[in-house]
């Protein structure tokens, strides 16, 4: 089945109503033996532990009806991670509050994914967080996450899941997609000093949304590189501090609400290309500080690429002469100044 079958049909509810019949075994006491690791700091690579426990927790994870009934795994103090991990992440949960010291050679990534599932997994793929309460902290530029199913459709192993209350720090790319490597959803999460959060390209079965709610980006670089005509990224009441760019859009959608601040900027906060490319800022305030010189903040190669609704410009009111709003026209409404100053910018119109 592929992905939009998988979309289109379910399990009828006969099926999942399990429990009733064996009402022995489910009145049984819950064991407290379940699958944890301690991390004492310190100069030893834990990475071969990890490795065990993220193995044997896998193990112990039970086909249901639709899918898999996960393992949880209980993760506390710091580990020194030196070589890159591959976990099944249609069969468990990793939980904290936990760190994570990555030194991974550079051209590798530091996690990857199982890409193959005998069972309906995409079903039960969101039940419960993939990680809760890591702090994920890199020594050198390493691309963190890459995500990729061999088996598609309702058989995906990677998608649909959930990361929430996790930190990210120092790395290069945090998420590369692969084939079915969609429909993520990231909650409670900061990144900060990382190169690029996202890099969404071409690959099979990637037609889905990637979801934000209350995050941070701060003192990065760009968060998000779309290069995929159906790829859409929802970014909801976060916020982007002191980075170089929001999005660089060849192919594809952006849509975001929240805040948005940054000083002396002197490159585009988003850029468009490609006549399928979109970029939609739907509630919030954008804060300029301390311009230093002329600058487009949403650079269009179309008219009409970028929509703003509902956004509150504030500034400190220097050098706004020479910034632009956009090179291009531009979709507006119920756009706000928070002070006289700020208005200026109105007057730059390019067109």
């Amino acid at each position: 089945m592929n992905r939009r079958g998988f979309i289109r049909n379910f399990l009828p509810l006969p099926l999942l109503l399990i429990g009733g019949s064996n009402q022995s075994s489910a009145s049984q006491p819950l064991t407290t033996d379940r699958p944890s690791l301690n991390g004492d700091g310190g100069e030893e690579d834990h990475a071969s532990k990890l490795q065990s426990v993220l193995d044997y927790a896998a193990s112990l994870a039970k086909k249901v009806p639709n899918g898999y009934q996960k393992t949880e795994i209980f993760l506390s103090g710091v580990f020194n991670v030196r070589k890159a991990l591959t976990i099944d992440a249609n069969k468990v949960c990793i939980t904290g509050p936990a760190t994570l010291l990555f030194d991974i050679e550079i051209d590798k990534y530091c996690i990857e994914f199982n890409g193959v599932s005998d069972v309906s997994s995409a079903y039960t793929n969101n039940v419960g967080a993939l990680f809760d309460s890591i702090n994920f902290f890199s020594r050198r530029k390493a691309d963190l996450f890459y995500c990729a199913a061999s088996t598609l459709g309702d058989k995906n192993p990677v998608c649909l899941m959930n990361i929430t209350k996790c930190r990210f720090t120092g790395f290069d790319c945090i998420f590369t997609n692969g084939p079915g490597g969609w429909g993520w959803t990231w909650s409670m999460c900061g990144f900060n000093s990382c190169q690029t959060l996202l890099k969404i390209k071409r690959e099979k079965e990637t037609y889905e949304r990637y979801t934000f709610v209350s995050c941070i980006w701060q003192n990065g670089g760009v968060a998000f590189y779309v290069d995929n005509p159906d790829g859409k990224i929802y970014w909801s009441d976060g916020s982007f501090d002191y980075c170089k760019s929001i999005a660089i859009i060849s192919n594809g959608h952006v849509q975001i609400s929240g805040h948005v601040e940054f000083k002396g900027r002197n490159r585009p906060l988003v850029q468009l290309s490609g006549i399928g490319s979109s970029f939609t800022f739907n509630g919030g305030s954008i804060f300029i500080r301390k311009n230093v010189g002329r600058y487009v903040m949403f650079e269009q190669e179309y008219d009409n690429q970028i929509s703003l609704i509902g956004v509150n410009f504030l500034s400190d009111g220097v050098n706004l002469d020479d910034s632009l709003i956009s090179n291009r026209k531009y979709n507006s409404y119920a756009v706000n100044f928070g002070n006289e100053k700020t208005k200026d910018i109105m007057k730059n119109i390019p067109y």
